[in-house]
């Protein structure tokens, strides 16, 4: 997939939204399992257990709120057992949380400065510190592979007429963004592939395992087949996939509804929940596969929604369900 045949999309319509996240973060709003391992499975539930305890006493938890919004706390045992670190003299990286899906993975990563000069570097939060990052994995046969897509936010504020600068919303670190990788729609790999997932800045690299975080994705089927002009169509609690055919104009933009459990629209579904998409163009320029995730609640936030309240999507007034 060449570069220049990637698009973006977001729908976050809500100025206040945007406003809201520049200014502060938001406040802190059955599987069966073999006898053998009911043991390793109760003593994770103990881990996990402290690991909510130490969340709630350090203020970690109200932080990662800002980064995951929507229905989030059902999912929040998941996120917090992608915690990961990595360190030298200089400095520590943090997971402080991750989550996936088949599409994509997204990492809450801070930054420690554990010297004087890395510690006010971090703090001064120069938006070029992006330009550092590397992101990349290793599948389950040992192959080192890209992402066709990669990307990072976070929120900002402004002294006076200055620029924006980045701020965390974690009172133990630095520096704080989210981290977003997309595997594209070539079908070489999917997140159930990978290995590790390996976050690199300055040379330090701090690693996570994500089998434990991802969330299968739900393929859903067109109401008239004979006519549907979108294919591949799928959800997740995290997001959407789907491929449609390049517009003549140049101009692959869509209209998404998500169809409520009683068969109506989600008509304020782009205000009130907002996504953010990556676009992948075929070899021969003839369709597009869209690729996104729900928002959070700000422009920064990844979000999460209750497939059991929804029974279908809409996408350029073409209907599919579940």
């Amino acid at each position: 997939m060449k570069a220049e045949k990637m698009i973006d999309s977001m729908s976050y319509i809500d100025a206040d939204l945007v406003q809201r996240a520049e200014q502060h973060a938001a406040s802190a709003k059955r599987r069966m399992v073999p006898r053998r391992w009911m043991a390793a499975a109760a003593c994770l539930a103990v881990t996990l257990i402290g690991s909510f305890g130490i969340a709630y006493a350090t203020g970690a938890f109200d932080g990662l709120l800002s980064y995951f919004g929507g229905n989030t706390e059902p999912y929040m045992e998941e996120i917090l057992s992608a915690v990961a670190t990595a360190s030298n003299d200089e400095m520590e990286l943090r997971i402080d949380g991750a989550i996936a899906d088949e599409s994509s993975c997204h990492l809450v990563v801070s930054f420690v400065g554990l010297t004087d000069e890395m510690n006010t570097r971090f703090q001064a939060g120069d938006l070029a510190e992006q330009s550092y990052f590397g992101i990349d994995a290793v599948t389950r046969d040992g192959d080192i592979v890209q992402f066709p897509s990669t990307g990072s936010d976070t929120y900002t504020e402004r002294d006076g007429d200055g620029p924006r600068t980045a701020v965390t919303q974690f009172a133990d670190a630095d520096m704080t963004y989210l981290v977003t990788c997309t595997v594209g729609e070539n079908g070489e790999f999917t997140m159930s592939d990978l290995k590790t997932i390996r976050f690199t800045y300055e040379g330090l690299t701090v690693e996570l395992d994500p089998s434990g975080i991802i969330d299968m994705e739900r393929q859903l089927v067109a109401e008239n087949p004979e006519t549907a002009t979108i294919s591949d169509v799928y959800l997740s609690r995290l997001g959407f996939r789907f491929t449609m055919p390049v517009q003549e104009n140049g101009v692959n933009a869509y209209e998404l509804y998500l169809i409520k459990e009683d068969g109506t629209l989600w008509e304020d579904g782009a205000k009130e929940l907002g996504w953010s998409a990556t676009g992948y163009h075929s070899t021969d320029d003839t369709e597009v596969t869209w690729a996104g995730y729900w928002g959070g609640g700000s422009h920064v936030a990844v979000g999460f929604i209750n497939l059991d309240d929804f029974c279908g999507v809409q996408i350029n007034g073409e209907n599919f369900y579940f």
